[in-house]
């Protein structure tokens, strides 16, 4: 490379170097305890002691399980525990481990077998957990509900109820609960909300109910996130009035993949580090039958995310955290100062000598050069602190803009984030309207987790993922990704777009430059647009714009643009 060059690349860098120092800064200046990791067990369904020996010795310190209502009370309503399924909670903390229970489900004394609604059936579901608070009382929390947003573990008036009554229905729960808990035992802890996914617009009704007073913590179980999201969508949340400090717990969290189980598992440890969760359950300890990646096999052997579990909980989990992204397209946490847990997309990291790195699964990587992984997150191990720039090196970032990895929610009357390299609007009669944050669950149909949305029409969503346009060939609303430019500069452009088999007539695709086609088509299937060596101006726009074909019906289209420096 010429020294002109060199010099015109470093200038086009100033601007980009600004912000990483920035980023740096404003992301690095919270420090957070490491979340307790638990499992969850299924000792409430089916006892078996070797599992609990297998798991101890991991060591599994935190279990969630649950007893069912039917086996402990009986039709007279005369508690009795007399099986395994319900005596285990003893068997367990003789072990010395912590537990917490979950108390849900229906009695065929009540409400007629379904989820309790009534007064009669709600006040017995408190006594019941009241029961189980006296009759364990090394119980550490209970766990209000399961999946009460969901149709799967609700049944009758609850399960057909609206979004608002459903959360009408929780309360009524949670507060008899959470009264007759306290008066047993004010030290044990009330989990509340135990919602699938992060709907922050369901839990809103919650909160505006006042649910914030008869919770300890709150739950989410975010399977869908994707790991690199999940912070910036519990922030969403977070903007709920009451639910800005309150305690956060992952009581479920999992994958159904083997093989990407452990890095999703030690990705999600610092990330839900960054939101201030306390506490990380891993779903499940052992195979349930539901495809989910457990941590013991069937013989009681660690599976590979097991080993991740272990490696976590051995390595990780008496450290601060703090965030060590050095820029928007890197992730990582710093545990403690001499530990460090990275993944990115990619290029070479060079460790100091004195550096040991390992895999999520705790095996020492070995070489001078290793290559930073979106899929594949590295953990870093020193005897003195570790500091990128110094005795960690990394190559440098040529990724200016990235749709994926810069997504972020707008706050009130905010046009877009701050840290967003994209202006996202929809555009229909050529006029551009601003895309809102979302909240997520607010009506049937919706997301169950936070979105953007067009303030004018339901139909439009964006996520980090996907995009939806709205209307027709006729009356079209765009979903739009511009990219301004400021510097000059030349860019690779690389931007995938796939509509799923449920359109019936695909999207349109237009990418423009200051209002030049550089592609119009109509795409029924997956489109890779590329250019590479892209000139680019100050003030020049760059366009991707979806919309319509004929209609709108099924257009959900997964998409990803990102714009990577180069010298031509």
């Amino acid at each position: 490379m010429s020294r002109f060059h060199q010099a015109y690349r470093y200038l086009c860098l100033i601007p980009v170097l600004f912000a990483i120092s920035a980023f740096q800064s404003a992301a690095s200046a919270q420090i957070f305890p490491a979340p307790e990791l638990g499992v969850a067990s299924r000792f409430g369904q089916s006892w078996h002691p070797n599992i609990l020996t297998a798991a101890q010795l991991l060591p599994a310190l935190n279990f969630r399980d649950e007893i069912y209502w039917e086996r402990i009370e009986s039709h007279d309503g005369q508690f009795a525990y007399t099986q395994d399924m319900t005596t285990y909670p003893t068997v367990m903390q003789a072990g010395g481990v912590s537990l917490s229970l979950i108390v849900t489900g229906k009695h065929p004394s009540y409400d007629n077998g379904q989820t309790p609604h009534s007064p009669a059936g709600v006040a017995a579901f408190a006594r019941m957990a009241a029961e189980l608070t006296r009759h364990f009382p090394a119980v550490r929390s209970i766990e209000i509900g399961n999946e009460f947003n969901s149709q799967d573990f609700v049944r009758g008036p609850v399960r057909d109820a609206d979004l608002v009554l459903r959360a009408d229905y929780y309360m009524a729960l949670l507060k008899a609960a959470h009264s007759r808990i306290k008066a047993v035992n004010p030290d044990t802890r009330v989990i509340g909300g135990a919602v699938l996914g992060i709907p922050a617009g369901y839990l809103a009704h919650l909160f505006a109910a006042g649910a914030a007073d008869y919770m300890d913590a709150l739950a989410l179980h975010p399977y869908t996130t994707p790991v690199e999201q999940l912070s910036r969508q519990i922030s969403v949340l977070r903007q709920i009035d009451g639910a800005g400090s309150i305690p956060i717990e992952i009581t479920e969290f999992g994958d159904s993949d083997p093989h990407t189980a452990p890095a999703r598992l030690l990705k999600g440890h610092c990330q839900f580090a960054l939101s201030g969760v306390t506490r990380l359950v891993w779903y499940p300890l052992s195979n349930r039958g539901d495809g989910m990646a457990p941590l013991l096999s069937d013989t009681g052997k660690l599976t590979a995310v097991g080993k991740a579990y272990r490696f976590i909980q051995a390595e990780l989990l008496e450290h601060k955290v703090r965030n060590a992204s050095p820029d928007p397209f890197t992730y990582g946490c710093y545990y403690g100062p001499n530990k460090l847990v990275i993944w990115g997309e990619p290029r070479e990291i060079r460790p100091g000598s004195e550096l040991q790195v390992f895999t999520a699964t705790g095996m020492e990587m070995m070489g001078k050069t290793i290559n930073l992984s979106m899929d594949q997150p590295i953990v870093i191990i020193s005897k003195t602190p570790i500091v990128i720039g110094e005795n960690l090196t990394l190559a440098e970032q040529e990724i200016l803009a990235d749709s994926f990895h810069q997504y972020a929610y707008p706050r009130d009357g905010e046009i877009r984030a701050e840290t967003d390299a994209f202006e996202r609007f929809t555009r229909r009669r050529n006029r551009e309207v601003p895309l809102v944050t979302h909240m997520g669950q607010t009506g049937p149909g919706t997301m169950w987790t936070p979105s953007l949305a067009d303030p004018g029409d339901g139909f439009v969503r964006l996520t980090a993922q996907i995009l939806r346009p709205a209307g027709s060939a006729a009356a079209p609303v765009e979903i739009v990704h511009r990219y301004r430019t400021e510097t000059t500069q030349i860019v690779d452009v690389s931007a995938f777009f796939s509509p799923r088999p449920a359109s019936i007539d695909g999207v349109h695709l237009v990418i423009r430059l200051n209002g030049r086609n550089l592609a119009n088509r109509i795409l029924t299937g997956p489109y890779h647009f590329k250019r590479a060596a892209l000139s680019l101006e100050p003030g020049d726009m760059l366009e991707f714009s979806v919309g319509p074909n004929s209609s709108a019906t099924g257009d959900v289209t997964d998409y990803r643009i990102t714009l990577r420096r180069t010298d031509g």
